[in-house]
């Protein structure tokens, strides 16, 4: 697994500089059909801007390190949580609608979905989602494999994206909207086996 630490940095003033002991690792999306959603990290209040995650999966399956995962950011906006987090966004456009006039699908800010197919579901509201690629969800759970390892996580999932109860206090692999009804992320469009089966397989090599 190759991890990308020089193309997409950040800078100190965009997370909190502080060691802490890890115990979560929470799936996000990007809400973007590219890498550019980075930028906008990089400019926003006045180059402090703190939501943000360690790590990106392109739709290509490249993964790039933002900053180290030792350190925190304030992504789930609960001090004590994003402490012992580690989030990765997925870049994803997330829920999409049909437009009438163009018959296109577009993203929730009007951006065109330039891919052929899409998930047709309905939850929490929508209908129609933009997939996630097969190279993707393997590298995501190539790196969910990885910093299990070297940051001791507990190799627990979900393993699926609905509300739970006890998500803060859940050790191991999370979607955000494990945590809220009002999140859409991790969508339905995504294959949970592609981390269970890694989580899995080290375990049964124990």
């Amino acid at each position: 697994m190759k991890i990308d630490k020089k193309t997409h940095i950040l800078t100190k003033n965009n997370f909190i500089n502080e060691e802490s002991e890890k115990k979560k690792i929470v799936l996000v999306n990007s809400f973007s059909r590219d890498m550019k959603f980075f930028n906008g990290w990089l400019l926003r209040r006045n180059k402090n801007y703190k939501k943000v995650t360690p790590y990106t999966v392109d739709r290509d399956g490249k993964i790039y390190q933002h900053y180290d995962p030792k350190y925190h950011s304030t992504f789930l906006k609960l001090d004590s949580l994003d402490k012992e987090t580690i989030p990765i966004t997925i870049v994803n456009q997330g829920w999409l609608r049909k437009d009438s006039l163009t018959n296109k699908y577009k993203d929730w800010v009007g951006n065109i979905y330039k891919g052929d197919d899409v998930v047709n579901k309905e939850w929490r509201g929508h209908y129609i989602w933009a997939p996630y690629t097969k190279k993707q969800m393997e590298s995501v759970g190539n790196l969910v494999d990885y910093l299990c390892d070297n940051y001791k996580i507990e190799r627990n999932s979900l393993s699926h994206n609905v509300m739970f109860e006890h998500a803060p206090s859940f050790n191991g692999v999370l979607s955000r909207s494990n945590f809220s009804r009002r999140y859409t992320d991790i969508s339905p469009s995504f294959r949970f086996e592609y981390i269970d089966n890694k989580l899995l397989k080290e375990e049964t090599n124990e």
